[in-house]
C-alpha cells in the first residue's frame, strides 16, 4: 500500500510539475507553441505520467480497464478529433492555423495525452494469436522507438545538408533516398538499443530489483 501511494505520488507530482511550468510560461511571447511548449522535454512530462497512470490502472483494477473499452475508446476518438480540429479556425471564410494560443500552450497537451491513453484499453484487448512479420515488425519499431526519437532529426539534418542536389532532382529519386534514410535511422535505432539501451535497463535488475519487479507489475 505504502510503495502504491509513492508510486501515485510522483505520478501526480510529475503531472502536475509540467502542466503548471507550461501554465506559467504560456503567456511569455517566447513560448510558442510549435517550437517551446511542444518540443521543451521538462514541459512534457505529464504526457509520459499519463500514460503510466494507464499502465496503474490497467494492472489494478482489469475489469474497468477492459469492460468500458469500446466507449472509453469512442471518446477518446472524439477528443482528439476535436484536439487537432482545434489547431485550426475560420476567418473571413478562410481557413487560417490556430496553434499558437494559451490552450494550445497548455491544456490542449494533457487532452491530446488523454485521448491516446482512452484507445489503450481497446489496443491491449487485442490478443495475437500466431507471430507474423507484420507483429514482429511492430513489436522491434516498439522496443526501438526511444532510439527513433533520438535519432532521426539530427539524421535527417545532416544528410539534407550533404546530399548533392542532383540526388533529389526528381520524385522517385527524392523517394529512393528518403527510403534509405528511413532504412539507416531504424538500423542504427536497432543498434543503439542492442548495445546501450537495452543492456543499461538489464542493470536495474541488479542494481534495484524492487523497482525491477514494480516496473514489471505496472
Amino acid at each position: 500500500m505504502v510503495v502504491q501511494i509513492a508510486f501515485l505520488t510522483v505520478v501526480a507530482a510529475f503531472f502536475l510539475f509540467s502542466t503548471i511550468a507550461r501554465m506559467i510560461e504560456a503567456p511569455h511571447p517566447y513560448a510558442h507553441w510549435p517550437d517551446w511548449q511542444r518540443e521543451l522535454v521538462i514541459l512534457r512530462f505529464d504526457a509520459l505520467m499519463v500514460g503510466v497512470f494507464a499502465a496503474w490502472i490497467s494492472v489494478n483494477y482489469p475489469r474497468a480497464w477492459y469492460g468500458s473499452r469500446w466507449f472509453v475508446g469512442a471518446l477518446g476518438v472524439v477528443i482528439l478529433f476535436v484536439m487537432y480540429a482545434s489547431l485550426w479556425r475560420i476567418t473571413g471564410h478562410h481557413l487560417e492555423w490556430n496553434a499558437d494560443s494559451y490552450f494550445a500552450r497548455t491544456f490542449r497537451f494533457n487532452l491530446v495525452s488523454l485521448g491516446f491513453a482512452m484507445l489503450l484499453p481497446v489496443a491491449s484487448s487485442g490478443q495475437l494469436v500466431r507471430e507474423t512479420f507484420a507483429s514482429t515488425a511492430v513489436r522491434r519499431i516498439a522496443l526501438w522507438s526511444y532510439a527513433l526519437y533520438l535519432v532521426h532529426f539530427p539524421f535527417f539534418q545532416v544528410v539534407a545538408k550533404y546530399t548533392p542536389a542532383r540526388w533529389t532532382s526528381s520524385f522517385v529519386q527524392s523517394m529512393a533516398v528518403t527510403s534509405l534514410q528511413f532504412a539507416a535511422v531504424i538500423g542504427i535505432s536497432a543498434l543503439l538499443y542492442r548495445y546501450y539501451e537495452s543492456r543499461c535497463t538489464h542493470l536495474r535488475e541488479c542494481v534495484a530489483p524492487a523497482v525491477a519487479q514494480l516496473l514489471r507489475r505496472t
